[in-house]
């Protein structure tokens, strides 16, 4: 389905008299199908309007019918959207029956939701700094403790995309030590 109203791509803006003559694009479109009409008749003959307009209550009656006829279309439509969009959703994650997030620091069940959302254009994006005083296992792939000492991390760790910092210094493909020592001996700091 196409994205509705998308703006041109950026572009740089050169100084001038006139914009530039740019920023056109094909808006896109969705079929819409209509398949239910519905109403919340509310009706009063003459007499009826009359017999109750002299007590002053027929004002905040009509008023009380209108809100709930309302209330009833808006509760159908409701209704209607939230099981098309559960016969259409993309897809679900989990195991039938079983409660997601059932085991401390698996943090896997984040990880298929958020690659589902990836796949269908819809990446989750994080930007934030986060905590975790347990172990943390993420799709049998990586675990990492922690303690006094500093964190290890067990496993191989692939970066697509972002950068990975240490103490507010890139550690990308041109991250070198000065007198690095081969084997297990200690490396002065990061240049």
């Amino acid at each position: 389905m196409p994205r509705l109203g998308e703006a041109g791509e950026l572009e740089d803006i050169t100084p001038g008299a006139n914009p530039a003559n740019s920023g056109d694009t094909t808006v896109g479109y969705t079929d819409v199908e209509i398949t239910k009409s519905k109403a919340a008749p509310v009706r009063w003959n003459g007499e009826e309007q009359r017999a109750v307009g002299t007590t002053g209550v027929y004002n905040q009656v009509l008023a009380d019918q209108f809100t709930d006829a309302m209330r009833k279309l808006v509760n159908s439509v409701e209704i209607d959207l939230s099981l098309v969009a559960m016969a259409g959703a993309s897809r679900a994650y989990g195991t039938a029956g079983t409660a997601p997030f059932g085991t401390a620091g698996d943090l896997s069940d984040f990880a298929g939701v958020a690659q589902i959302l990836d796949v269908n254009g819809a990446p989750m994006v994080a930007k934030c700094p986060v905590t975790f005083e347990k172990l943390v296992t993420y799709k049998d792939g990586i675990a990492g403790t922690g303690g006094s000492n500093g964190n290890n991390l067990e496993g191989g760790l692939a970066l697509s995309g972002g950068q990975l910092t240490h103490d507010g210094k890139n550690v990308g493909s041109d991250h070198a030590h000065n007198d690095v020592q081969p084997g297990d001996g200690v490396s002065g700091g990061p240049v």
